[in-house]
């Protein structure tokens, strides 16, 4: 009896070659991934704040994650932030935090007296002793309860 090979017959040859070439294929296109651009995609944005200047909406504003606004307020106006998804408001005032107390903060003979805090809205009306003797700067964050690396800054600037 002859000592059988593997590549005695034709056959077997080509069933050989043909399990290695798909084998090869499948090994190949496992690493593809698919072919597409793994360019990293930021999440969506977690909110976006509008604002209200006594009573009345800014139109066409809405803040972002990732940006600042500044808005300039003459004394003695109201404003409200409200935001569509949950944050955290901090402020900011002469480069000091300011506790979220509901209380009046004084700065630069301006003051700014906080008068609803939620985690959806921040409100409060401003004021002045006197004439300022130059514009007042606050700086509001809002830093939402869902992506903490999603942040919005709005710069209010307090003129007489």
């Amino acid at each position: 009896m002859k000592n059988a090979c593997l590549y005695d017959h034709p056959l077997r040859i080509v069933r050989v070659y043909a399990a290695a070439l798909f084998v090869s294929v499948a090994v190949a296109l496992s690493g593809c991934g698919g072919g597409g651009d793994s360019a990293y995609v930021p999440p969506p944005p977690a909110f976006d704040i509008g604002i209200l200047v006594a009573g009345q909406p800014l139109s066409g504003v809405a803040v972002l994650p990732g940006q600042e606004l500044t808005v300039y307020l003459t004394v003695g106006q109201t404003f409200a932030l409200e935001s569509t998804g949950p944050v955290v408001w901090s402020v900011l005032v002469g480069g000091a935090s300011v506790p979220e107390s509901g209380a009046t903060i004084a700065y630069g003979g301006a003051t700014i007296q906080e008068v609803l805090t939620t985690t959806k809205r921040f409100a409060a009306f401003t004021g002045a002793f006197a004439p300022l003797i130059s514009p007042v700067q606050v700086r509001i964050y809002a830093m939402s309860l869902i992506d903490g690396n999603q942040v919005a800054t709005i710069n209010l600037t307090l003129n007489n």
